[in-house]
């Protein structure tokens, strides 16, 4: 597990991503991943990404380095290169790592999803999305031994 400052590179056309994570490994994992399933957060590298095909694009390590030199190297990475899929000429501009939300913030943030009730609607949409769905014999044989070793809730420990 490595950390450092990476490029999504279109060979292509020659733009490109730039990001760092604490997990290099990982992190090309996902963003292929998610590029393939069409879920990626970042809509400009996807419409590429559908354009030119998986073949075009090239993970390249820039970087390996601490983790707490991380951002200072992405962004020393997006002043010189320039990227033109990401969407901020900041370095991380999200969460850092090791960032936590406040407890009175934790607190607000429930209290907008407490009690909250779907409309009828949004309940059907979610349920016709779902319809459809089947799953090998060996997926549910898993599903359903994972479900067996979560611990029970005990009634008096709900809402």
């Amino acid at each position: 597990m490595d950390a450092g400052v990476y490029a999504l590179l279109n060979m292509e056309n020659g733009h490109s991503y730039i990001g760092s994570s604490v997990d290099l490994h990982r992190r090309q994992h996902d963003h292929f991943a998610q590029l393939t399933s069409g879920r990626h957060r970042n809509h400009r590298l996807l419409r590429a990404w559908r354009a030119f095909g998986p073949e075009a694009f090239v993970f390249m390590v820039l970087a390996v380095c601490l983790p707490r030199q991380l951002f200072w190297l992405e962004q020393m990475a997006i002043d010189g290169w320039s990227p033109e899929y990401n969407g901020s000429t900041l370095a991380h501009t999200g969460m850092k790592p090791g960032w936590h939300h406040t407890e009175e913030a934790k607190t607000r943030m429930s209290k907008t999803r407490t009690g909250r009730k779907l409309s009828r609607a949004h309940c059907d949409a979610i349920s016709a999305g779902r319809r459809g769905i089947v799953f090998s014999e060996a997926t549910r044989k898993k599903m359903s031994d994972a479900a067996k070793r979560r611990p029970r809730r005990k009634p008096e420990e709900g809402k």
